[in-house]
Protein backbone atom coordinates (compact mmCIF):
# COMPACT_ATOMS: atom_id res chain seq x y z
CA UNK A 1 0.00 0.00 0.00
CA UNK A 2 0.88 3.37 -0.76
CA UNK A 3 0.67 6.40 1.05
CA UNK A 4 -0.41 10.08 0.04
CA UNK A 5 1.02 13.36 1.23
CA UNK A 6 -1.45 15.14 4.13
CA UNK A 7 -4.22 16.94 2.10
CA UNK A 8 -3.17 20.60 0.84
CA UNK A 9 -5.57 23.79 1.75
CA UNK A 10 -8.52 24.24 -0.07
CA UNK A 11 -7.40 26.29 -2.37
CA UNK A 12 -4.75 24.54 -3.33
CA UNK A 13 -7.44 21.64 -3.75
CA UNK A 14 -9.38 23.58 -6.02
CA UNK A 15 -6.34 24.36 -8.21
CA UNK A 16 -5.31 21.09 -8.56
CA UNK A 17 -8.46 19.58 -9.63
CA UNK A 18 -8.81 22.22 -11.98
CA UNK A 19 -5.64 21.36 -14.00
CA UNK A 20 -6.61 17.69 -13.81
CA UNK A 21 -9.63 18.63 -15.34
CA UNK A 22 -7.97 20.54 -17.81
CA UNK A 23 -5.14 18.45 -18.54
CA UNK A 24 -7.90 15.49 -19.23
CA UNK A 25 -9.54 17.31 -21.42
CA UNK A 26 -6.72 18.04 -23.27
CA UNK A 27 -5.52 14.09 -24.34
CA UNK A 28 -5.58 13.49 -27.74
CA UNK A 29 -4.54 9.95 -28.19
CA UNK A 30 -7.80 7.64 -28.99
CA UNK A 31 -9.24 5.68 -26.33
CA UNK A 32 -10.42 2.40 -26.41
CA UNK A 33 -14.39 2.00 -26.49
CA UNK A 34 -16.23 1.23 -22.96
CA UNK A 35 -16.23 -1.99 -21.16
CA UNK A 36 -19.40 -2.84 -21.04
CA UNK A 37 -20.93 -4.82 -17.67
CA UNK A 38 -23.95 -6.81 -19.41
CA UNK A 39 -24.21 -9.80 -18.36
CA UNK A 40 -27.34 -11.04 -16.19
CA UNK A 41 -27.19 -12.20 -12.42
CA UNK A 42 -26.63 -15.61 -11.74
CA UNK A 43 -29.44 -17.37 -10.90
CA UNK A 44 -28.36 -20.29 -8.88
CA UNK A 45 -27.12 -18.21 -6.06
CA UNK A 46 -28.43 -16.74 -2.82
CA UNK A 47 -25.62 -13.89 -2.36
CA UNK A 48 -24.56 -10.77 -3.86
CA UNK A 49 -22.05 -8.47 -2.71
CA UNK A 50 -21.81 -4.44 -1.80
CA UNK A 51 -19.22 -2.38 -2.43
CA UNK A 52 -18.28 0.97 -2.93
CA UNK A 53 -15.47 3.88 -3.70
CA UNK A 54 -13.10 2.21 -5.70
CA UNK A 55 -11.49 5.25 -7.59
CA UNK A 56 -8.30 5.74 -7.47
CA UNK A 57 -6.92 8.61 -5.40
CA UNK A 58 -5.80 12.20 -6.30
CA UNK A 59 -1.47 12.24 -6.01
CA UNK A 60 -0.49 15.01 -3.44
CA UNK A 61 -4.23 16.37 -2.68
CA UNK A 62 -5.52 12.81 -0.98
CA UNK A 63 -3.60 10.83 1.69
CA UNK A 64 -4.09 7.23 3.11
CA UNK A 65 -3.29 3.57 2.07
CA UNK A 66 -4.22 2.76 -1.48
CA UNK A 67 -4.00 -0.69 -3.76
CA UNK A 68 -1.58 -1.34 -5.96
CA UNK A 69 -2.57 -2.28 -9.53
CA UNK A 70 -1.99 -5.70 -8.59
CA UNK A 71 -4.07 -5.60 -5.24
CA UNK A 72 -6.75 -4.21 -7.50
CA UNK A 73 -6.96 -6.93 -9.75
CA UNK A 74 -6.82 -9.54 -6.39
CA UNK A 75 -9.62 -7.47 -4.82
CA UNK A 76 -11.45 -8.22 -8.42
CA UNK A 77 -10.69 -11.56 -8.49
CA UNK A 78 -11.75 -12.14 -4.87
CA UNK A 79 -15.22 -10.68 -5.77
CA UNK A 80 -15.38 -12.76 -8.90
CA UNK A 81 -14.79 -15.78 -7.07
CA UNK A 82 -17.45 -15.41 -5.02
CA UNK A 83 -19.67 -16.35 -7.82
CA UNK A 84 -22.25 -14.02 -7.03
CA UNK A 85 -25.56 -13.62 -8.11
CA UNK A 86 -24.64 -9.63 -8.86
CA UNK A 87 -22.50 -6.95 -7.44
CA UNK A 88 -23.60 -3.17 -6.61
CA UNK A 89 -21.40 -0.44 -6.00
CA UNK A 90 -22.58 2.10 -3.94
CA UNK A 91 -20.75 5.14 -5.88
CA UNK A 92 -17.25 6.79 -6.73
CA UNK A 93 -16.15 4.51 -9.29
CA UNK A 94 -14.11 6.82 -11.47
CA UNK A 95 -12.40 9.30 -9.95
CA UNK A 96 -13.43 12.20 -12.32
CA UNK A 97 -16.94 11.06 -14.20
CA UNK A 98 -15.98 13.24 -17.29
CA UNK A 99 -12.18 11.84 -17.77
CA UNK A 100 -12.17 8.73 -20.23
CA UNK A 101 -9.16 8.00 -18.51
CA UNK A 102 -10.21 7.81 -15.50
CA UNK A 103 -12.93 5.21 -16.71
CA UNK A 104 -10.05 3.51 -18.06
CA UNK A 105 -9.06 2.67 -14.67
CA UNK A 106 -12.05 1.29 -13.30
CA UNK A 107 -12.40 -0.68 -17.00
CA UNK A 108 -8.86 -2.55 -16.22
CA UNK A 109 -9.19 -2.86 -12.21
CA UNK A 110 -12.66 -4.41 -12.77
CA UNK A 111 -11.46 -6.67 -15.87
CA UNK A 112 -11.76 -9.84 -14.02
CA UNK A 113 -15.35 -9.81 -13.05
CA UNK A 114 -16.45 -8.51 -16.36
CA UNK A 115 -14.67 -11.34 -17.86
CA UNK A 116 -16.22 -14.01 -15.48
CA UNK A 117 -20.04 -12.67 -16.66
CA UNK A 118 -20.36 -11.28 -13.20
CA UNK A 119 -23.78 -8.84 -13.37
CA UNK A 120 -23.08 -5.48 -11.95
CA UNK A 121 -25.35 -2.80 -10.54
CA UNK A 122 -24.04 0.31 -9.40
CA UNK A 123 -25.43 4.11 -8.34
CA UNK A 124 -24.05 7.26 -8.69
CA UNK A 125 -21.28 8.48 -6.58
CA UNK A 126 -20.01 12.40 -6.32
CA UNK A 127 -16.94 11.69 -8.62
CA UNK A 128 -19.56 9.95 -11.30
CA UNK A 129 -20.30 13.51 -12.10
CA UNK A 130 -17.04 15.50 -11.49
CA UNK A 131 -16.36 17.58 -15.07
CA UNK A 132 -19.07 18.08 -17.19
CA UNK A 133 -21.93 16.35 -16.46
CA UNK A 134 -23.33 14.99 -19.95
CA UNK A 135 -19.86 13.63 -20.65
CA UNK A 136 -19.52 11.97 -17.10
CA UNK A 137 -22.87 10.58 -17.11
CA UNK A 138 -22.09 9.53 -20.85
CA UNK A 139 -19.37 7.80 -19.72
CA UNK A 140 -20.82 6.39 -16.57
CA UNK A 141 -24.23 4.67 -18.43
CA UNK A 142 -22.23 3.27 -21.56
CA UNK A 143 -20.47 0.93 -18.98
CA UNK A 144 -23.90 -0.29 -17.68
CA UNK A 145 -26.15 -0.33 -19.89
CA UNK A 146 -28.75 -2.74 -17.90
CA UNK A 147 -29.07 0.59 -15.70
CA UNK A 148 -31.18 2.00 -19.22
CA UNK A 149 -29.80 5.52 -18.20
CA UNK A 150 -31.90 5.52 -15.05
CA UNK A 151 -30.53 8.04 -11.82
CA UNK A 152 -32.81 5.49 -9.65
CA UNK A 153 -34.35 2.12 -10.09
CA UNK A 154 -35.44 -1.15 -8.57
CA UNK A 155 -34.63 -4.24 -8.81
CA UNK A 156 -36.20 -7.78 -6.76
CA UNK A 157 -33.62 -10.64 -5.96
CA UNK A 158 -35.29 -13.39 -3.68
CA UNK A 159 -37.95 -11.48 -2.89
CA UNK A 160 -35.66 -8.76 -1.80
CA UNK A 161 -36.37 -5.25 -3.00
CA UNK A 162 -33.30 -3.66 -3.83
CA UNK A 163 -33.82 0.27 -4.29
CA UNK A 164 -31.05 2.39 -5.97
CA UNK A 165 -31.12 6.13 -5.56
CA UNK A 166 -29.05 9.47 -6.70
CA UNK A 167 -28.13 11.07 -3.28
CA UNK A 168 -26.66 13.87 -5.08
CA UNK A 169 -28.96 16.19 -4.17
CA UNK A 170 -27.06 19.59 -4.64
CA UNK A 171 -26.68 18.15 -8.25
CA UNK A 172 -30.25 17.20 -9.06
CA UNK A 173 -31.35 19.96 -7.35
CA UNK A 174 -35.04 20.35 -5.59
CA UNK A 175 -37.66 19.30 -8.48
CA UNK A 176 -35.52 16.30 -9.85
CA UNK A 177 -34.84 15.45 -6.06
CA UNK A 178 -38.41 15.56 -4.90
CA UNK A 179 -39.66 13.62 -7.42
CA UNK A 180 -37.50 10.70 -6.69
CA UNK A 181 -38.67 11.01 -3.19
CA UNK A 182 -41.99 10.61 -4.33
CA UNK A 183 -40.42 7.33 -6.10
CA UNK A 184 -38.79 6.22 -3.32
CA UNK A 185 -41.90 6.39 -1.10
CA UNK A 186 -43.93 4.47 -4.06
CA UNK A 187 -41.89 2.02 -4.04
CA UNK A 188 -41.84 1.44 -0.43
CA UNK A 189 -45.64 1.30 -0.47
CA UNK A 190 -45.32 -1.30 -3.21
CA UNK A 191 -43.40 -3.59 -1.24
CA UNK A 192 -45.43 -3.10 1.61
CA UNK A 193 -48.43 -4.31 0.17
CA UNK A 194 -46.93 -7.13 -1.61
CA UNK A 195 -46.70 -10.53 0.50
CA UNK A 196 -43.95 -11.69 -2.13
CA UNK A 197 -41.87 -9.07 -1.25
CA UNK A 198 -40.82 -10.15 2.63
CA UNK A 199 -37.86 -7.33 2.59
CA UNK A 200 -36.42 -3.81 1.16
CA UNK A 201 -33.19 -2.95 0.93
CA UNK A 202 -31.83 1.08 0.32
CA UNK A 203 -28.86 1.56 -1.71
CA UNK A 204 -27.35 4.89 -2.02
CA UNK A 205 -23.86 6.89 -1.91
CA UNK A 206 -24.11 9.57 0.70
CA UNK A 207 -24.23 8.51 4.75
CA UNK A 208 -27.07 9.96 6.96
CA UNK A 209 -24.15 9.30 9.67
CA UNK A 210 -20.55 8.66 9.63
CA UNK A 211 -17.48 9.23 12.35
CA UNK A 212 -15.72 10.76 9.88
CA UNK A 213 -12.89 12.87 10.83
CA UNK A 214 -13.94 15.41 8.16
CA UNK A 215 -17.62 15.44 8.33
CA UNK A 216 -19.39 13.69 5.23
CA UNK A 217 -22.76 12.91 6.48
CA UNK A 218 -25.14 13.96 4.14
CA UNK A 219 -28.42 15.95 5.58
CA UNK A 220 -30.67 15.35 2.55
CA UNK A 221 -30.08 11.83 3.32
CA UNK A 222 -30.54 11.44 7.27
CA UNK A 223 -34.40 14.07 6.77
CA UNK A 224 -35.60 12.38 3.59
CA UNK A 225 -34.38 8.77 2.95
CA UNK A 226 -33.38 7.59 6.01
CA UNK A 227 -36.49 9.52 7.52
CA UNK A 228 -39.11 7.96 5.11
CA UNK A 229 -37.71 4.24 5.13
CA UNK A 230 -37.62 3.66 8.94
CA UNK A 231 -41.60 4.16 8.15
CA UNK A 232 -41.61 0.54 6.81
CA UNK A 233 -40.88 -2.31 8.65
CA UNK A 234 -39.85 -4.08 5.75
CA UNK A 235 -37.18 -1.29 5.16
CA UNK A 236 -34.21 -3.49 6.58
CA UNK A 237 -31.13 -1.82 5.39
CA UNK A 238 -29.27 1.51 4.07
CA UNK A 239 -26.16 0.66 2.35
CA UNK A 240 -23.81 3.91 1.38
CA UNK A 241 -20.45 4.42 0.47
CA UNK A 242 -18.43 8.39 0.45
CA UNK A 243 -16.74 7.77 3.28
CA UNK A 244 -13.67 4.97 2.94
CA UNK A 245 -14.15 2.67 5.77
CA UNK A 246 -16.43 0.99 7.20
CA UNK A 247 -18.87 1.64 9.50
CA UNK A 248 -22.23 0.19 11.11
CA UNK A 249 -25.33 2.00 12.76
CA UNK A 250 -28.79 0.82 13.54
CA UNK A 251 -31.41 3.88 13.36
CA UNK A 252 -34.67 3.09 14.34
CA UNK A 253 -34.38 -0.64 13.43
CA UNK A 254 -32.30 0.14 9.98
CA UNK A 255 -28.87 -0.93 9.64
CA UNK A 256 -27.04 1.64 7.57
CA UNK A 257 -23.51 0.14 7.00
CA UNK A 258 -21.24 2.36 5.00
CA UNK A 259 -19.07 0.11 2.96
CA UNK A 260 -16.19 2.43 1.12
CA UNK A 261 -13.67 0.07 1.39
CA UNK A 262 -13.15 -0.82 -2.60
CA UNK A 263 -9.58 0.95 -3.06
CA UNK A 264 -10.12 4.14 -2.82
CA UNK A 265 -7.54 6.06 -0.19
CA UNK A 266 -8.53 4.92 3.54
CA UNK A 267 -10.39 7.62 5.46
CA UNK A 268 -9.63 8.40 9.17
CA UNK A 269 -12.26 8.25 11.45
CA UNK A 270 -12.84 10.01 15.18
CA UNK A 271 -12.88 7.74 18.04
CA UNK A 272 -15.82 5.77 18.80
CA UNK A 273 -15.60 6.60 22.24
CA UNK A 274 -15.87 10.46 21.85
CA UNK A 275 -18.47 12.05 23.81
CA UNK A 276 -20.24 13.17 20.35
CA UNK A 277 -19.29 9.93 18.24
CA UNK A 278 -22.22 8.30 16.57
CA UNK A 279 -23.23 5.08 17.59
CA UNK A 280 -21.12 2.88 15.15
CA UNK A 281 -21.41 -1.01 16.33
CA UNK A 282 -18.73 -2.28 14.59
CA UNK A 283 -15.30 -1.70 16.39
CA UNK A 284 -12.99 -4.13 14.71
CA UNK A 285 -10.11 -3.05 12.26
CA UNK A 286 -10.87 -0.75 9.48
CA UNK A 287 -9.08 -1.83 6.13
CA UNK A 288 -10.57 -2.61 2.40
CA UNK A 289 -13.45 -4.43 2.40
CA UNK A 290 -16.79 -5.49 0.48
CA UNK A 291 -19.74 -6.85 1.87
CA UNK A 292 -21.42 -10.49 1.34
CA UNK A 293 -25.59 -10.59 1.48
CA UNK A 294 -26.63 -13.84 1.76
CA UNK A 295 -30.80 -14.22 1.20
CA UNK A 296 -31.92 -17.43 2.63
CA UNK A 297 -33.97 -18.47 5.44
CA UNK A 298 -32.63 -14.79 7.15
CA UNK A 299 -31.14 -12.27 5.40
CA UNK A 300 -27.12 -11.97 6.58
CA UNK A 301 -24.58 -9.73 5.94
CA UNK A 302 -20.84 -9.74 6.27
CA UNK A 303 -18.31 -7.47 6.07
CA UNK A 304 -14.94 -9.41 4.01
CA UNK A 305 -11.96 -7.47 5.20
CA UNK A 306 -8.45 -7.70 3.54
CA UNK A 307 -5.29 -8.07 5.92
CA UNK A 308 -2.24 -6.76 5.34
CA UNK A 309 -0.70 -10.12 3.83
CA UNK A 310 -3.60 -9.70 1.33
CA UNK A 311 -5.40 -12.73 3.45
CA UNK A 312 -9.32 -12.12 3.93
CA UNK A 313 -11.42 -12.63 6.90
CA UNK A 314 -14.97 -11.78 7.97
CA UNK A 315 -14.75 -8.83 10.28
CA UNK A 316 -18.24 -8.10 10.67
CA UNK A 317 -21.47 -10.30 10.78
CA UNK A 318 -25.26 -9.67 11.67
CA UNK A 319 -28.57 -10.82 10.50
CA UNK A 320 -31.14 -8.44 8.93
Amino acid sequence: MRLYARAMPRRALVVCLSLVFVVSGCASAPLPPPAVFDAEPNEAADTFLVLGDSRHGFPLIEWGAEPSADERLEFARALRDERPAFVVHVGDIARTGADQGDWLDFDTDFAPLREGGVAFYSVLGNHEYYGDDKLALDNYFARFPKISRRNHYARTFRGVRLIMLDSNDDVLGKPRADRELVWLRRRLEEAHADDSIRAVLVFAHHPPYSNRVRPAESEWMRENVLSVATEYPKARALFVGHVHSYEHFNVGGLHTIVTGGAGSPLHELSDADDDDARPDLYRGPRGFHYLRVRVAERISVEAVMRREDGSWFVADRFDI
